[in-house]
């Protein structure tokens, strides 16, 4: 009996032991994918909430009443975005400081408008057999008040190209274009999502992720 009674303590004291080296070795496992839970979840809120912005962002710019390039529409446009651009908070912070605030994103409004000037472009031909003329216009040359649409300080530049760009050559949109005269809006947003990492297993994380996010938007104009 005793002989038993001793076999049990020391096959129960093994088991003790076995379960803490497992524990020993489970916990840290489960706690780091824990941690890459909430950090794949953090990209993928970062990654909706930037395309909510640019949808919401075109679609206002493409809805704005009034003239075009008058003082009256620039300022409407301008405050219409900065109101879109802070209800993007805490992925996009306008207000905050350092990393995590306009050094974090970029965000670019084009217009892409018809150059009815024979040959400035030559993309492809439209219903006319004319070349496509849609070019960019995004600075505050030739617009009323001083406006340039851009926000933000990270250092990025556009994926469409520069002001007075022929449009076709980097935006494919206007390629299937079949009309002269139509107005697109564009909006373009960078976010570089490195600041906003959140837990120790960001570099990991990172290694597989961009670390800049693109996301843009195109809305014909539906004012005229």
């Amino acid at each position: 009996k005793g002989s038993i009674m001793r076999f049990i303590r020391k096959y129960w004291s093994s088991r003790k032991g076995q379960s803490l080296v497992e524990m020993t070795f489970g916990i840290p496992m489960l706690i780091g994918l824990g941690f890459g839970v909430i950090e794949i979840g953090n990209m993928i809120n970062s990654y909706l909430v930037l395309t909510h912005l640019t949808r919401e962002a075109t679609n206002i710019v493409s809805r704005q009443p009034g003239v075009k390039g008058t003082s009256q529409w620039a300022t409407s446009v301008n405050a219409d975005l900065n109101a879109v651009i802070s209800k993007a908070s805490p992925v996009i912070n306008p207000t905050a400081s350092g990393a995590r605030g306009p050094n974090q994103y970029k965000i670019y409004y084009s217009q892409v408008e018809w150059n009815p000037t024979p040959g400035v472009c030559g993309g492809d031909p439209i219903a006319n057999g004319q070349p496509d003329n849609y070019r960019i216009r995004r600075s505050n040359t030739g617009w009323a008040g001083n406006v340039t649409w851009e926000y933000g300080s990270l250092s990025h530049n556009s994926n469409l190209g520069n002001d007075g760009d022929c449009a076709y050559l980097l935006l494919p949109e206007v390629k299937n274009l079949s009309t002269q005269g139509l107005v697109l809006h564009v909006v373009e947003v960078f976010f570089d999502y490195a600041p906003s990492k959140l837990t120790p297993v960001e570099a990991f994380i990172g290694a597989l992720a961009p670390g800049i996010f693109y996301r843009r938007t195109v809305f014909m104009d539906v004012v005229g």
